[in-house]
């Protein structure tokens, strides 16, 4: 189980970083993603102990537009949400909270009831391959996946102390004006495209993984 998670904790570090690199990202309803979000964790019947909360009332769908990658914030999410569980008790209570913090700004937070993480530690666990708990089919990838996609996004990502003494995990994003968006686009007010380098050539496929060319070549050919 361990291997598995490191294995595909490896390969979720690589992608949001190569979409980072490669600007994967478009104006999306941020408020939609965590709801969508939530919805799936909530089919997973292993979580039937959690308490899985989704605060959102205060923000309106036209407040939660960001200009981002939504696979790898949402990507991003899941790894605080999967920390969270693995980290804290058995019947903890999670939520996920979306809020205005200002007119230009909307910040998306992840808080638990777990042991939480000692003011100065908070720095070194967002670093690659560092956990305190690695005995806990940790990777001590998750953290870092966060940071990584926060740092794509110039997000301010906060970890803080809850107020049930658990982990509350902050990622402060620049909110966009859905006019602005439309006036921008629709007169061509800026230099590069808002979806410029979001897609990839269409006549060219590309695969990544872990498997040897020689036995993934048959697929290829199929």
């Amino acid at each position: 189980a361990r291997a598995t998670r490191l294995t595909n904790q490896l390969l979720s570090h690589a992608m949001v970083i190569h979409r980072a690199e490669n600007q994967a990202m478009m104006p999306f309803d941020l408020k939609k993603l965590v709801g969508d979000l939530i919805t799936d964790l909530l089919r997973d019947t292993s979580l039937r102990r959690i308490n899985l909360t989704l605060d959102d009332e205060s923000v309106d769908n036209e407040q939660a537009i960001v200009f981002g990658d939504q696979i790898s914030i949402n990507e991003a999410l899941k790894n605080l949400v999967e920390n969270a569980i693995r980290h804290g008790p058995e019947t903890n209570e999670i939520t996920l909270r979306l809020t205005q913090v200002n007119e230009n700004h909307i910040s998306v937070e992840v808080e638990d009831e777990g042991p939480g993480i000692p003011e100065h530690q908070r720095e070194e666990v967002l670093e690659r391959f560092k956990s305190l708990n690695m005995h806990a089919n940790g990777s001590g990838l998750g953290l870092a996946i966060v940071k990584e996609v926060a740092d794509a996004h110039n997000a301010d990502l906060q970890l803080r102390e809850g107020k049930n003494g658990g982990l509350l995990a902050r990622m402060v994003f620049e909110a966009q004006r859905i006019a602005a968006i439309l006036m921008l686009a629709l007169f061509g007010l800026t230099s590069t495209p808002l979806t410029d380098k979001a897609h990839a050539d269409p006549s060219v496929l590309e695969i990544w993984g872990a498997t040897d060319k020689s036995a993934f070549q048959p697929v290829i050919d199929a």
